[in-house]
């Protein structure tokens, strides 16, 4: 995926996604999440509001897939904006 840009591009063109994918803490811990769109600066996630993120977490965007290491740029109760690190 093209998401993972280092150049920060705020207005970069967003493309819809609505796939799930999962947020791997730790190393181990795992949680649901659903990838709501992605550019090439970031990607924009919903989460349960209950789910404590840290500030770098792994994105995995496929059960088997190995995780793309990622940080929190932004977020609010339910969604967060993370780029690639």
């Amino acid at each position: 995926m093209s998401f993972f840009s280092r150049k920060d591009k705020s207005s970069s063109a967003r493309r819809s996604a609505g796939s799930d994918a999962w947020i791997r803490i730790g190393g181990l811990a795992t949680r649901r999440c659903v990838i709501v769109d992605v550019s090439t600066s970031g990607v924009r996630i919903v989460i349960d509001a209950s789910v404590a993120v840290p500030r770098e977490f792994e994105l995995i965007t496929a059960k088997g897939a190995p995780g793309r290491k990622c940080a929190i740029k932004w977020r609010n109760a339910t969604q967060l904006g993370a780029a690639s690190v």
